[in-house]
Parts: structure tokens; C-alpha cells; sequence
């Protein structure tokens, strides 16, 4: 799933590796960087539901492939739930690398450019291109 939150993190840690979205990620990181990098061993320890319910009432966008082999999308509509008001989108047909998928990258920007900032954000300007 490629995920997408505004505002500043919580999180909280899990070894037990209880839920199925902990034992997802932990499928999937070895498809994403070597087994024996620090990142995957800290990665593997995420408890991603705890971490989805943290981030509430911040905005969170999940977007998740229908065929992904890896990771079920019902583990999505699981980290969505877990948020309690993410918006959860599905790219038909999309695989496991969805942020290769144009279909997912434009959802995300598009989504991206729907969220309002917060009074006293600074605006971000657009670089300009060469």
C-alpha cells in the first residue's frame, strides 16, 4: 500500500507480530530492501495498526493495489479501520508495487493537492523547472 499522512506522526511498536498487517509488512520487505538492513529490522517491528490509529485525526490516504500478491487489500480496509477516517483507495488491477503505477502516483498527488493546510502554514511554492 502506498501511504500518504499530514501532520506530525505517533506510533507505537509491536514485536509480537500479532496482526496481519505486521506480518504483511514483514512479507513484504524483503521484496523492497535487503534482509539485512537495519531499515527491514525496524520495519518489521512497525505495528502499522497502532501506527494508523496514532496518526488520527490527521488526514491519511491509503492506496492499495485489487491484485496485489503480497499484501491482501482486506489489510488495507484493516489499516483504514484502524485510522477510523482514511481515505482508502483501491487501483484496480494495480500489483503489489503501486507507487510504480501511474494510476497510484496521480491518486496520490490528487489528493495531496485536495488537503488543506492548517492557518499559519507556510505556502509551498512550486519549483520551476529548468
Amino acid at each position: 500500500a502506498l501511504l500518504a499522512a499530514l501532520g506530525g506522526g505517533g506510533g507505537g511498536n509491536s514485536n509480537d507480530g500479532s496482526n496481519s498487517e505486521t506480518n504483511a509488512i514483514s512479507r513484504a520487505v524483503p521484496l523492497l530492501v535487503p534482509a539485512d538492513s537495519a531499515w527491514t529490522a525496524e520495519l518489521q517491528r512497525l505495528d502499522a495498526l497502532a501506527c494508523a490509529k496514532a496518526l488520527a485525526p490527521r488526514p491519511l490516504l491509503i492506496v492499495h493495489g485489487s491484485d496485489d500478491p503480497v499484501v491482501a487489500p482486506t489489510e488495507a480496509v484493516e489499516l483504514a479501520s484502524a485510522h477510523g477516517s482514511a481515505d482508502l483507495r483501491f487501483v484496480i488491477h494495480g500489483g503489489h508495487r503501486i507507487r510504480h503505477d501511474p494510476r497510484g502516483v496521480a491518486t496520490l498527488l490528487g489528493w495531496l493537492d485536495r488537503q488543506v493546510l492548517p492557518d499559519g502554514a507556510p505556502e509551498i511554492e512550486p519549483v520551476p523547472s529548468a
